[in-house]
């Protein structure tokens, strides 16, 4: 039976009293088990743990540090990628409602018939649905102005 370290453990903690590693035992019948295992510099009752003293010989605290960086490093910058992934899928989500106002906003009959084209353009290019809904507003009060006129 043979028993070692994979070569990438990194630190649990800052104090670098604890790091995390997968094992690997190849039993004399030809099987491989890999498993993760936490390594405590410290036993429960005090003693030194033998898998650390075993880590520290194989892999060297340097290179669990360097691992560690660069395990952060990668976290960091999955965590950044994730981040702005997920602000892209809010913005498009946004802008997609945004443009379902607008259509049903050109369902409405006075906004259909508006002959104003410099309103029917800020409808169109509104940024959020306040400001075209303020832009309906505009051309909703045109229109009221436009029936009294022709009613009296």
């Amino acid at each position: 039976m043979k028993a070692y370290f994979q070569s990438n453990p990194f630190w649990v903690n800052k104090e670098k009293t604890e790091a995390m590693s997968i094992y690997t035992i190849e039993k004399d019948d030809g099987t491989v088990e890999n498993r993760q295992q936490p390594v405590p510099k410290n036993l429960p009752d005090g003693s030194v743990n033998p898998l650390w003293t075993q880590l520290l010989a194989e892999i060297g605290e340097d290179r669990i540090t360097k691992n560690t960086d660069i395990r952060r490093k990668t976290k960091l910058k999955e965590k950044n990628e994730t981040d702005l992934k997920k602000n892209q899928r809010e913005r498009s989500a946004g802008l997609e409602h945004l443009f379902g106002l607008k259509l049903k906003a050109f369902e409405i009959k006075e906004v259909r018939e508006c002959t104003d084209k410099a309103l029917r353009t800020k409808i169109r290019g509104s940024k959020s649905d306040i400001e075209m809904n303020a832009w309906i507003a505009v051309v909703l009060l045109k229109s009221l102005e436009i029936d009294n006129d022709e009613s009296k």
